[in-house]
């Protein structure tokens, strides 16, 4: 409501002040034109003055240099007089008499002349100044009707801003009354809508609070009796194994004892070659013989699975050279000519960079590399169709990961590995797709 209301006062305000100021510019506009045309009326008067007073002058010079003629003229004929009286002629006297009334005539008319002149001068001076008096006063007279005529229109247009500013000014009032009222009654509504859902909320509440606690409690009956048939099963399976053990070993002992019996026999009967122990040392002497990796691992593997239960075959192995025939094998092969079986090198190295996701990834992808440098090896790597395929979905898991660990500054550590797993996967894959 405050708000509507110093709206309506700015409003109101701005409104005085555009009044005002077109008010002063009509004034001064007005009184320019005024200025203007009074400027223009006393210039043409000025010029008027000026023109008669220089016409004047000429007039008067004129004028003054007749009279001098005509003085002239007079004076010749005074200066002619007193021959006239010596010689008394009565011709000359005559001649002298008709000069002088010509002179005297002519000096009449240039009076009459000149009066009449001068009266018709002051009477075109008389009508121009009515004429101007008469004209200022009907400018005058349309200057204030015009005048009044403003001021009329300007009252009735203040006037119908006047009554269309009420008019505003009574709609801005109504519409903030009745914004008001709705506001009021929207906010009842809307606080006996929140008390309804609170209500409801908290029989809800109640409800699942009640809901939760069965079933948290149904959960842990259900854990505390299983725990307990679980212990019961356990203890009856325990009492079971002892009993089957018991038992098998019931039965079995007079088997053992039939069994240990024939070993007996056929171990006095046995030649010292046909033992183990000695096979072993034979199996050694067969190692210098060998020229592939293969049949090396082979014949360790089976070592192994035959040594790994006796430690007297482990202490006759190591009296009879094993590690020092293993150690020739190995510098024989690495200095001889590569006669080394291993075709599937490649499928091995990359199953290794597919399962493993720490060290063994990076050194997997390292060795990866140094093969594909090689023509062959490269061609190898790109025979395995299915095996790059699932390195590239590889890399886009690392990259959707990085994305993701970039957002968390917590986990630097695995953000550093995820890149450095990336860059070498991508390096790898730029080796194989180059063409």
């Amino acid at each position: 409501m405050s708000s509507e209301c110093q709206r309506s006062e700015t409003l109101e305000l701005e409104w005085r002040a555009a009044s005002k100021i077109q008010e002063a510019w009509k004034g001064y506009v007005l009184e320019w034109h005024t200025k203007r045309s009074s400027a223009t009326a006393c210039r043409n008067v000025i010029y008027k003055k000026a023109f008669q007073r220089k016409l004047s002058a000429a007039v008067e010079i004129q004028s003054f240099a007749r009279r001098q003629l005509a003085q002239n003229k007079l004076l010749r004929a005074c200066k002619l007089q007193p021959g006239m009286v010596w010689q008394r002629a009565y011709p000359d006297s005559c001649a002298y008499c008709i000069e002088m009334s010509i002179v005297v005539r002519s000096i009449i008319k240039l009076q009459k002349w000149w009066k009449k002149v001068l009266f018709s001068r002051s009477r075109f001076y008389a009508i121009i100044t009515i004429q101007s008096f008469v004209r200022g006063s009907v400018s005058k007279f349309d200057l204030a009707k015009k005048k009044q005529s403003i001021i009329f229109i300007q009252r009735a247009w203040r006037h119908s801003l006047f009554r269309k500013m009420k008019r505003d000014s009574a709609l801005v009032i109504q519409s903030c009354i009745r914004g008001w009222a709705a506001r009021c009654t929207a906010s009842r509504t809307k606080c006996s809508m929140i008390k309804i859902q609170r209500w409801w909320r908290n029989i809800l509440y109640l409800k699942t609070i009640k809901k939760s606690i069965s079933v948290i409690q149904a959960y842990l009956r259900g854990w505390i009796t299983r725990r307990r048939a679980t212990k019961k099963l356990y203890h009856i399976e325990k009492i079971q194994s002892c009993w089957k053990g018991y038992l098998v070993r019931k039965h079995s002992s007079p088997l053992l004892l039939d069994l240990r019996n024939r070993m007996r026999l056929s171990s006095a009967n046995v030649v010292d070659e046909s033992r183990l122990i000695n096979r072993l040392v034979i199996a050694l002497s067969e190692l210098l013989g060998y020229r592939s990796i293969t049949d090396i691992r082979h014949t360790c593997a089976t070592l192994d699975v035959a040594t790994d239960l006796s430690e007297k075959c482990c202490e006759t192995l190591v009296a009879a050279g094993a590690i020092d025939i293993l150690l020739k094998q190995i510098q024989l092969l690495n200095r001889g000519v590569q006669i080394k079986s291993t075709p599937r090198s490649m499928e091995i190295i990359f199953k290794e960079l597919l399962r493993n996701k720490n060290e063994g990834f990076l050194v997997s992808c390292q060795l990866l590399r140094r093969l594909c440098r090689i023509q062959q090896g490269l061609e190898a790597a790109r025979k395995l169709q299915g095996h790059v395929r699932r390195l590239n979905n590889v890399i886009v898991k690392l990259e959707r990961r990085a994305k993701f660990l970039s957002r968390n500054a917590h986990s630097s550590n695995i953000k550093d590995l995820t890149l450095r797993r990336l860059r070498e996967a991508a390096c790898l894959m730029s080796l194989i797709a180059d063409e």
